[in-house]
């Protein structure tokens, strides 16, 4: 390896004590450990520092402040490197899920028919129904049951209900007589139609 310049030099004794103390990450103790190798007075300073840590430490029966500071202030970069790891590791994961649930949605939501909108959580109306402003609770109920329908949406502005039927009329016949027995009660229902 070349002589280092005066500036690579000056940096590497800067971190010297701090590869002493063993608190380099790991690219500025293999830039350090390079130096060593390679310079015979970095060495000599090396061990300097080395036995003057050494001698310091012996003299200290009790770990001092500074001491038990670093110890958790390195614990505390640790956890944070740690924490920055998996949030690293996560973020692509999270995001490629999210992607998927946005095609998911929108796959859904553009594709027509009843079973997607079902999919998607949507009620899916088979009547638009209007009610006669005093019919009561318990005659809407009663003409509801007596055609397997339930109010799915409503009213709208214009007073209109969505009804759908359960199960849906299969031919034309059973969707004719869910629409008579509704037209046939004047005094509850106005206004009706198939969706």
């Amino acid at each position: 390896m070349p002589e280092l310049d005066a500036s690579e030099r000056r940096a590497i004794e800067k971190l010297m004590p701090f590869h002493v103390t063993d608190t380099l990450d790991p690219e500025d103790r293999e830039r350090v450990e390079r130096a060593l190798q390679d310079d015979e007075s970095l060495r000599a300073e090396m061990a300097f520092l080395e036995a003057l840590h050494g001698g310091v430490r012996e003299m200290t029966e009790v770990p001092s402040s500074g001491e038990l500071g670093l110890a958790r202030l390195r614990r505390s970069v640790r956890q944070q490197r740690r924490r920055s790891l998996v949030a690293r590791t996560l973020r692509p994961a999270l995001a490629l899920a999210a992607g998927l649930i946005l095609v998911l949605q929108a796959t859904l939501l553009l594709q027509p028919g009843e079973d997607a909108a079902r999919l998607a959580g949507a009620a899916v109306a088979d009547l638009q129904v209007t009610f006669t402003a005093d019919a009561t609770e318990g005659e809407l109920r009663e003409l509801l049951q007596s055609v397997d329908a339930r109010i799915v949406d409503g009213p709208s502005a214009a007073g209109v209900y969505h009804l759908q039927l359960d199960p849906s009329p299969e031919d034309e016949a059973a969707w004719m007589r869910v629409l008579e027995t509704l037209e046939d009660r004047p005094d509850i229902v106005t206004f009706v139609e198939r969706e």
